[in-house]
């Protein structure tokens, strides 16, 4: 029986309320715990926040800091640099005056000279005989025609005569005895036969020449200089040259350079590729920066002989002379007097202008007669424009800026920056206004300038002016065209700006754009189409307008095609930037493939400016390496969907985004979005893309992107979008067997 009073079996009331009274305590506990975690916590977060408050003050001072040190090592080399081009002024203008006086000095000599000296450096003169050119057969010459490639049936021969018979022996005989005392001199051994050995014989003919003509009192235009042991500016070493006498020979520019000479010794005979390669390489070293209606080389080959090679513009030309006279030979030995006869007849008796066709720079005289550009081998200057008959200009730096200048044949022009006198009847000439003057020489008769000036008639903007164009040869091959300052090509605008201004490039696309639809639009009449849209035929001046320039490759079409003929053999343009069908040899032509050219400039652009400097898998692309075929297929494997285009052009963050949009909608256009699209444009007969381009299509890509920004041109080519709505349409071009190139 339980016990009602055992406390154990009834709980007091007040044991409950301590156990709740406990728990509320630990409660009450772990929340105050927490607080001071909480407390804690957002201590070390403002410590840790204001650590790196400071770390970034003290990143931005240092960064701050590193610019302003980086603007005074940029002024201090700026002020530099200033000062060596003013010294570097002071002591060309110091030269030009030395130069100016011994000039000056000379011609009185000249002026003071009697009837009588007169009359016997006629005499003598009279029996040196020009250099002449006969056409023989292949039976009657060693002599080869028609560039390195091949024999024709046709050659060269240079025959040469020499009445005063004294005057060769005489230099034969002490070149002979200067032979033997240079190698006594030198105390060195050469064998006989060696590249060594005839790089001194030419060298001691030389000067033994230069010097007997000196005692002689006959003027020796040129003058021998060893560039084997002395390289010439552009640290090329042929082993010789002949250069101007009246320029000094610190200078070695190859503007200078008459004759250029290389030796091969036993070793190689006349028709060895190594000594015509580098012979080639002189012609393109040669005509740099200096255009020439001809070139001269001199190669020495096995047994010392000496071939003569010629550049014009449709070919190299090769003619035997003869061997170099040999110091073993009897003293009345006639071995080698065909050298010595080329020789003199090169040193006295060229022209003097030596084929050039602008004026060397101390010729200039303040200034070149528009209609004398070319006074060499007796060409005449065809008729240029009676306007500027009695203009005048200066050439800034005797230099081209830009052209097609690195081959030896073909088609080649050179683009100097000139100022143009007006007013050449004054004393005092007042040039001013830059301008552009182009020299052109092209395989068929020379059209650019008709091109750029229908170009102009049609309504394509954004052309500079054409001031002149005319013929400068009697062989229609030779052009020149004097037109507006139209600034830099945008490759290098877009290169040479960083920050680059998205707005800007997007504007001067607009404007190119525009001119290429505008010349396909044409008047009605006729329409042009460029062909050879490229990175250097595109240009910014300096008011940011955009310039297209280069129109040699043009074609003016009348607007009724279907009676043309077609050829497939008319690939014209710059390689890199072929359209997919030029490349593949299809013969019509449209202003899709201007407006695809303008894309690919537009990618080379952005992978020069943003591309990761070691992941340009399309860098290789732009520098013509490639043949049309391996070009096509590295184009089809790179733009074979828009994914593919873009990575491989591996464009850094700093690209804007609208560039990038830019770049994916133009390929849009152009390419759609079918995989493979460009390979299978590339096989159509015709593009079949000109049945559904207009030119609103093209005009939205740019709009699509530039969205609110105001550009002029955008807005230019959207008047000229609606005034050509329902007849823009782009038309196919046949292109006729006429036009290869």
């Amino acid at each position: 029986m339980s016990n009602s009073n055992d406390p154990s079996s009834n709980p007091q009331p007040g044991a409950d309320v301590a156990n709740d009274t406990t728990s509320v305590f630990e409660l009450l506990a772990k929340l105050v715990k927490s607080q001071n975690e909480l407390v804690e916590t957002q201590k070390d977060l403002a410590k840790s926040q204001k650590e790196q408050g400071q770390h970034m003050r003290e990143f931005l001072e240092r960064q701050e800091q590193r610019d302003l040190q980086q603007a005074q090592r940029d002024q201090r080399f700026q002020e530099r640099q200033e000062q060596r081009d003013l010294e570097q002024a002071q002591r060309d203008q110091r030269l030009q005056e030395q130069l100016a006086q011994r000039d000056q000095r000379l011609q009185e000599q000249l002026a003071q000279m009697g009837k009588e000296f007169k009359d016997a450096l006629g005499g003598l003169a009279s029996s040196v005989n020009n250099l002449t050119v006969q056409q023989t057969t292949a039976q009657d010459t060693r002599a080869t025609q028609s560039g390195f490639e091949q024999d024709s049936g046709q050659g060269m021969a240079l025959r040469f005569s020499l009445d005063d018979i004294d005057l060769v022996g005489t230099i034969t005989r002490k070149y002979r005895l200067n032979m033997r005392d240079e190698a006594t001199r030198v105390s060195s051994s050469v064998a006989l036969g060696s590249e060594p050995y005839y790089q001194r014989a030419i060298g001691v003919l030389s000067e033994t020449i230069q010097r007997e003509l000196q005692s002689r009192e006959v003027p020796c235009r040129l003058r021998w200089h060893d560039s084997h042991n002395s390289p010439m500016d552009n640290t090329r070493k042929p082993d010789g040259v002949f250069m101007e006498n009246s320029h000094d020979f610190t200078n070695r520019d190859w503007r200078r350079v008459v004759v250029a000479v290389e030796i091969k010794g036993n070793r190689a005979s006349a028709k060895d590729a190594v000594l015509r390669g580098q012979i080639l390489q002189d012609f393109i070293d040669m005509a740099m920066d200096q255009p020439r209606l001809f070139a001269i080389g001199l190669g020495i080959s096995r047994d010392g002989d000496v071939t003569v090679y010629i550049a014009t513009g449709d070919g190299i030309y090769a003619g035997y002379v003869g061997r170099l006279p040999c110091e073993s030979n009897p003293a009345n030995s006639t071995d080698g007097h065909d050298v010595v006869r080329l020789l003199i007849a090169i040193a006295t008796k060229m022209d003097c202008n030596y084929g050039y066709v602008v004026p060397q720079p101390n010729k200039l005289n303040g200034g070149v007669d528009l209609r004398k550009l070319v006074p060499a081998f007796g060409r005449t200057v065809n008729a240029l424009s009676a306007e500027y008959d009695n203009a005048h200009i200066y050439i800034e730096d005797m230099r081209a800026f830009s052209g097609r200048r690195n081959y030896a044949i073909g088609t080649r022009s050179w683009l100097f920056y000139v100022q143009l006198d007006y007013r050449s009847g004054e004393k005092q000439p007042h040039y001013k206004n830059r301008h552009i003057l182009k020299i052109h020489w092209h395989e068929v008769d020379a059209r650019e300038g008709e091109v750029h000036k229908q170009a102009i008639e049609v309504g394509a903007p954004y052309i500079p002016p054409l001031l002149l164009a005319g013929n400068i040869s009697s062989a229609q091959n030779w052009e020149a065209l004097l037109m507006g300052d139209a600034g830099t090509s945008i490759r290098d605008h877009i290169i040479w700006n960083d920050p680059l201004q998205a707005k800007l490039v997007l504007d001067m696309f607009v404007g190119y754009s525009h001119t290429l639809l505008a010349a396909n639009a044409g008047d009605g009449q006729c329409f042009v189409l460029h062909r050879d849209v490229s990175a250097a035929n595109l240009l910014v001046d300096d008011s940011h307008q955009p310039q297209v320039i280069d129109w040699g490759c043009g074609l003016i079409s009348p607007t009724n095609q279907s009676d043309r003929q077609t050829g497939i053999k008319a690939i014209v343009g710059t390689a890199p930037y072929m359209s997919c069908r030029v490349l593949n040899k299809k013969c019509k032509r449209s202003v899709i493939d201007d407006l695809e050219s303008l894309f690919l400039v537009f990618s080379h652009c952005l992978c020069k400016h943003y591309g990761h400097p070691d992941k340009k898998w399309t860098s290789y692309m732009w520098h013509g390496v490639l043949g049309f075929s391996d070009l096509l297929e590295k184009r089809e494997q790179w733009l074979k969907d828009v994914d593919s285009y873009m990575s491989k052009m591996c464009l850094d963050d700093e690209c804007p985004q609208q560039l990038r949009d830019l770049a994916t909608n133009m390929f849009g256009v152009l390419f759609g979005k079918r995989v493979g699209y460009v390979s299978a444009i590339a096989d159509f007969e015709s593009d079949p893309r000109c049945s559904t381009f207009t030119n609103k299509l093209w005009a939205n890509v740019f709009r699509n992107v530039a969205e609110d920004l105001v550009l002029p041109c955008l807005e230019r080519l959207e008047q000229f979008v609606k005034a050509q709505h329902g007849k823009d349409t782009a038309v196919e071009v046949l292109v006729g067997e006429w036009d290869d190139e």
